[in-house]
């Protein structure tokens, strides 16, 4: 089964609703980087041409948080 995968820019986007800004239409990837190092977001499974995640992975990370119920479902 070929796994699911969502790209950083996704994600960015994604997760738009944690800006301080209204302008902002997405969070930074700087921002993602340090959710990987201070609050245990999944780490990419392909990070070369472009960063991908599992959307599995993102998904337990999401629910974990509590943000399931913040966030569209993929």
């Amino acid at each position: 089964m070929k796994e699911s995968l969502i790209s950083i820019d996704g994600l960015c986007s994604r997760y738009k609703i944690f800006c301080k800004s209204n302008q902002a239409t997405a969070i930074s990837k700087r921002t993602i980087h340090g959710w990987r190092e201070n609050r245990n977001f999944p780490d990419p499974v392909l990070s070369r041409p472009r960063t991908f995640f599992s959307k599995d992975d993102v998904k337990k990370w999401e629910e974990s948080n509590g943000y399931d119920r913040l966030l569209e479902s993929f």
